[in-house]
């Protein structure tokens, strides 16, 4: 698994609309984003340990538990990593940086754009970034 092969999964539900727990092309969220990508990819393992039980506003605590059980920490900001962000100042947040000529982007399930978006990793989406995470096979 190349991070190629992780952004072109990611790229393929651009323009899915956003569904609260959506877990299909015919809608997502952003851990429905990380869960799909993870399934075609075939880790099953990161896909299987998906959960449907969280509020509108996730558990921060149990989000990065889960993270932790089935991604990597890592420090550096490369295509195909994960990334957990603040919104209203809790990290709950997650996509997958993509491969811009000019820098990176996100790649992610955003609620107010009510669907899957790709768009440049700018100065204030980075400031959000809480932890980088790497998907393992």
């Amino acid at each position: 698994m190349t991070s190629r092969s992780i952004v072109a999964a990611a790229r393929k539900y651009i323009g899915t609309p956003f569904a609260h727990q959506g877990r299909s092309a015919y809608g997502l969220d952003c851990l429905g984003l990380l869960v799909c990508v993870a399934r075609d990819l075939g880790l099953a393992e990161a896909a299987a340990q998906d959960v449907l039980d969280y509020a509108h506003y996730p558990d921060v605590a149990r989000l990065q538990a889960g993270l932790k059980q089935v991604l990597r920490p890592v420090r550096a900001l490369r295509p195909g990593r994960v990334v957990l962000m603040e919104i209203d100042g809790h990290a709950r947040h997650l996509g997958v940086l993509g491969d811009y000529s000019h820098g990176h982007s996100l790649i992610h399930a955003y609620a107010p754009a009510r669907k899957v978006v790709e768009h440049r990793l700018d100065a204030s989406w980075q400031a959000r970034i809480v932890k980088v995470y790497a998907l393992s096979s």
